[in-house]
């Protein structure tokens, strides 16, 4: 069934409203894709006629509903509720605007139409192939359940990326499902319309000894197996661990990519816009990338050095990324295992030291 036949099935049969990103897909007046709709009608009545659909264990849905052109998201809510959602966002990202059924009419009691920086791109945005991929990408990852492919007949995309749609691919960096969106996005290629300095470490290849996995590219996506619900400084750390390796000067098999760890640092800061990514993250991921090769031989150096690195506030992460890193070359636990223990020994001296003092 088309998403047409839907809504006018949907218009007999009670009042409804699509909120906040599913209004602005209606309002770039184009056919929509992803829909979440609000509605005084009990689902009950569409299940009857034909509808495809999957009950849904989730606070906010009751039913996925699968037409031919769009899918749907759909919740039966009592006439207060609904009066309720007219007029206050669900979701911090959407201002409070919204498509009201029968009456097919926009609610926009904040003038969010005018104002909402960004509505002079709804058009081309909310409406554009890379947005409704990333859309899908994310329910096919939060909802496996859906049994969706990613694989649904998507354009080539080529569109250079806006900011709603790097909302949604940071959402897709800071998941449980990172790897599964990373590996989706490395085949499509949508990763490098965010990323294009990422590409050329698919070109650089690695010591089989050291890295069986495979190249540089190929290691940066199978580090991300050994975290679990990474952070997005995390994972932009993993991203561009190794971006240094493409620009080091490989002076023998022993050191093949010299000083990678210090060019790379400042490759992905230049590449993270800071219209983008706040000054923290950036510093951060700048500070993951660049000391990404130090805990193994950390405890052995000055202790100033020790210091300025461990007292860092992404220390931890570090370690995530450097365990990340070890065990994605199949190699065993046993060196992070050793530099954790040197860590809670560190601590411990410090505390010791801290109650000589008092």
């Amino acid at each position: 069934m088309k998403f047409r036949d839907f809504i006018r099935s949907l218009n007999t049969k009670g009042d409804s409203i699509f909120p906040g990103s599913s209004a602005l897909s209606l309002y770039s007046g184009k056919q929509p894709f992803f829909l979440e709709v609000y509605s005084t009608a009990d689902f009950l009545e569409l299940i009857r006629e034909g509808y495809t659909h999957s009950f849904l264990q989730h606070p906010c849905w009751d039913v996925f509903f699968e037409l031919d052109d769009a899918f749907i998201s759909y919740k039966t809510v009592s006439p207060a509720r609904l009066q309720h959602l007219r007029y206050h966002a669900e979701s911090p990202t959407y201002p409070i605007f919204s498509y009201q059924l029968p009456s097919g009419t926009y609610l926009d009691p904040c003038s969010t139409r005018f104002n909402l920086k960004y509505e002079k791109e709804a058009g081309s945005i909310i409406s554009s192939s890379l947005y409704h991929y990333l859309k899908y990408l994310m329910i096919s990852g939060e909802h496996p359940e859906y049994n969706l492919s990613v694989h649904y007949n998507f354009p080539e995309i080529k569109s250079r990326p806006h900011l709603i749609e790097w909302h949604l691919f940071n959402h897709l960096l800071a998941h449980k499902s990172t790897p599964y969106f990373l590996s989706q996005m490395a085949c499509s290629s949508v990763l490098f319309l965010f990323f294009p300095q990422l590409q050329i470490l698919q070109e650089i290849e690695q010591d089989k000894d050291y890295h069986p996995e495979g190249n540089v590219f190929e290691h940066t996506l199978a580090c991300f197996q050994y975290v679990k619900n990474p952070s997005l400084t995390l994972s932009l750390g993993l991203l561009f661990h190794d971006l240094g390796k493409a620009f080091a000067r490989r002076n023998n098999r022993k050191h093949p990519f010299y000083k990678h760890s210090s060019i790379g640092a400042y490759k992905a800061r230049k590449a993270l816009s800071p219209d983008i990514y706040p000054a923290r993250i950036r510093e951060d991921v700048f500070y993951l990338v660049r000391y990404h090769m130090y805990p193994p031989f950390l405890f052995y150096r000055s202790t100033h050095t020790i210091k300025r690195i461990v007292e860092h506030p992404a220390f931890k992460k570090l370690l995530k990324l450097y365990r990340a890193d070890l065990l994605s070359t199949y190699q065993g636990s046993e060196t992070y295992q050793r530099v954790l223990k040197q860590y809670k020994e560190y601590k411990n001296n410090l505390t010791r030291s801290l109650h000589v003092l008092d």
